[in-house]
């Protein structure tokens, strides 16, 4: 196994039943996708940065 650290901003939706990966973005556009999201559901949505992965391949 080897940790690969994240080179871009990559961030997650998560509404503590659906996950929304939105790979590179900023994190203005997440935000609006996260409020978005959070008024049609009416869920609280929590925006996650991703700093890196574990591979198990490597």
């Amino acid at each position: 196994m080897k940790y690969i650290k994240s080179a871009d901003e990559e961030y997650i939706l998560d509404d503590g039943e659906n996950i929304n990966d939105l790979g590179k973005c900023t994190l203005k556009d997440a935000k609006k996708v996260a409020e978005d999201t959070s008024r049609k559901n009416n869920k609280a949505i929590f925006i996650m940065k991703t700093v890196g992965y574990v591979d198990p391949e490597a």
